[in-house]
């Protein structure tokens, strides 16, 4: 998994926390206008956003990435949120939300982004669709409809 930590400084929280063996891990700083543009430079499954005040301008930006950027799990961090504040993230579209920066909790949010990224990577796989055709009476013709829609499916691109 490709993980990013973004923040306006350093965030002192150690590497092997998100065990780098395992994972790809970049650490990007800037201001929250330049998320999107340094987000487009760096592929990523998992972004962490870190150190910045819990207000509008912050839920205006996670909106507008979980809107450009739907595959990817977009996580900030905030200790002791608001009620309100929790639930505009929500609105915006944050699934995860890591509350602190003990090692146990970002693991447990790793976890459960990475199972999330593994169920939709399945279900991309398991595509398809079955289509059934039953006859009302003898003779309406529907053995020829069966047959002609399976020779323009089976010639579809």
């Amino acid at each position: 998994m490709k993980i990013t930590l973004y923040s306006p400084t350093y965030w002192r929280v150690p590497d092997d926390v998100f065990e780098p063996r395992q994972h790809e891990l970049t650490r990007l700083e800037g201001s929250l206008e330049e998320i999107t543009g340094q987000l487009n430079a760096t592929p990523t499954d998992l972004l962490v956003i870190h150190g910045f005040a819990m207000d509008d301008r912050l839920l205006a930006e996670i909106g507008r990435l979980c809107r450009k950027f739907a595959d990817i799990a977009i996580v900030p961090h905030c200790e002791d949120p608001e009620r309100e504040f929790l639930i505009q993230l929500m609105r915006a579209g944050v699934r995860e939300i890591l509350l602190s920066e003990a090692p146990e909790s970002i693991k447990e949010v790793m976890a459960r982004v990475e199972l999330e990224l593994k169920k939709a990577k399945r279900s991309e796989t398991r595509r398809g669709s079955a289509i059934g055709l039953i006859s009302a009476k003898g003779g309406d013709g529907s053995s020829m409809l069966a047959a002609n829609l399976a020779l323009a499916i089976s010639q579809a691109p």
